[in-house]
């Protein structure tokens, strides 16, 4: 999986030898990650300081999902995962992670 700022969601079934483009609307991505079989993926993004939200996409049920919210990120290292919960208005609250991220 890939991004391209101002551009789209790419994704390469042969280790990178093609990319096709996923079809979703070109946005300001700031990250993407994917489940280890591709399955379900997620990345997030911001057209300015105090916008953004995050693009969900599941393969099995064919739906996509994109929710706004406060602008922010978060990062980790390989392992690393956190669990989030949707609180409302277009935000999310961490409920428990493993390994070490930084949120800002």
């Amino acid at each position: 999986m890939a991004t391209v700022t101002n551009g789209g969601i790419y994704f390469s079934a042969n280790y990178g030898l093609t990319w096709t483009k996923e079809t979703v609307a070109d946005q300001y991505w700031k990250s993407i990650t994917c489940s280890y079989d591709g399955s379900k993926v997620a990345a997030a993004f911001a057209p300015t300081l105090t916008s953004g939200g995050i693009y969900y996409w599941h393969a099995l049920l064919e739906s996509t999902l994109t929710t706004t919210g406060v602008n922010g990120s978060m990062t980790g290292g390989q392992g690393a995962t956190v669990e989030l919960q949707h609180v409302g208005g277009g935000k999310f609250m961490p409920l428990s992670g493993l390994g070490t991220f930084w949120a800002n």
